[in-house]
């Protein structure tokens, strides 16, 4: 999103895959996979994507997500942090509140997970915590709740900047890709994190450097999407911190754009080959797109047809002559 244009290629054909993906029938309407975070992940790709709130596909999805809070009898999703977590930010992502959905008593309910410290279960969590909150004025809620989020945000910041601070330089917040770039985007663009501290920044970048393979990725794709979500946040307060300084009122989006447009990308081919062979099973398949198969299986009816008319002709120019 932050390197391509409106009508890019890229963005187009992912934003398509997944409309493609959400399920349009049975009880899961509006869902992707039935899952909740795979929902509510895919609300925030596609309205990163241009698609708007009050469109078919996310409203779809919102209702489907409301419709499964408190099915367990307590006010959350599944009893599950996780799925909470993620409930909450695709609501809070769209700035759309269901009435099936009791916003308060979910943030109490999260809120009784924090520790003294301010550790909500995990780090990832901590943060996700944060990221509701930093979200949050796009909803109407009692000022209470507002109040108790705040407090289970700044809570959870203290944590992760002590973690961030005393810990070894082998973890950061946690042992993974995608949890570390999940936690740095969320304290930047939240504005938690410490962009003035040197020894943390250096820390930080380090260990995305260390643990980035030769290839250029973490783990899988869910763990690279992930860090760049964290470094491209990271890069963008820097440059504004660096402009700050210097006194000029360049736009950082637009070097962000300009830099990142000037790495090479291959070409994006979305098309299967035409015969392949899993390496596995050693079944060969032949791949044949849905409108093409279309035109074929209409040739061969013609061709059929005309087949038949054919013999139909001479089986009776025969019976003419037998007679």
């Amino acid at each position: 999103a932050h390197r391509e244009e409106a009508a890019s290629y890229w963005l187009n054909s992912t934003r398509n895959w997944l409309l493609n993906q959400q399920i349009l029938s049975s009880d899961n309407r509006g869902s992707w996979n039935c899952e909740i975070w795979d929902t509510a992940l895919a609300i925030c790709a596609l309205k990163e994507t241009g698609i708007p709130t009050n469109s078919e596909p996310i409203k779809n999805a919102l209702a489907w997500i409301s419709d499964l809070f408190s099915l367990s009898g307590n006010p959350n999703w599944h009893n599950e942090p996780w799925e909470t977590s993620w409930a909450l930010i695709a609501i809070f992502e769209a700035g759309l509140v269901s009435q099936h959905v009791d916003l308060s008593q979910a943030i109490q309910w999260l809120k009784s997970l924090q520790d003294v410290r301010g550790k909500l279960i995990a780090t990832h969590y901590t943060a996700y915590g944060i990221f509701i909150n930093h979200l949050s004025g796009r909803v109407e809620m009692p000022n209470k709740t507002r109040k108790l989020l705040k407090e289970l945000a700044s809570k959870g910041n203290s944590y992760l900047m002590e973690v961030l601070e005393k810990g070894d330089s082998e973890h950061l917040w946690a042992g993974e890709a995608w949890a570390n770039g999940q936690i740095l985007w969320i304290l930047n663009i939240s504005g938690n994190f410490p962009i003035k501290n040197k020894v943390l920044i250096e820390k930080t970048i380090n260990w995305f450097k260390t643990n980035q393979s030769d290839n250029g990725n973490w783990s899988d794709i869910e763990d690279t999407a992930s860090a760049i979500l964290g470094l491209l946040a990271l890069t963008t307060n820097l440059l504004d911190e660096y402009y700050h300084l210097l006194g000029t009122t360049r736009d950082v989006d637009v070097e962000i754009c300009r830099r990142l447009r000037q790495l090479p990308l291959p070409h994006l081919s979305i098309k299967k080959r035409f015969i392949e062979r899993d390496k596995e099973s050693g079944y060969i398949s032949v791949n044949i797109r849905e409108s093409v198969l279309k035109i074929i299986l209409a040739t061969v009816a013609f061709l059929l047809i005309t087949l038949l008319g054919i013999i139909a002709n001479i089986l009776q120019v025969l019976g003419s002559l037998f007679k």
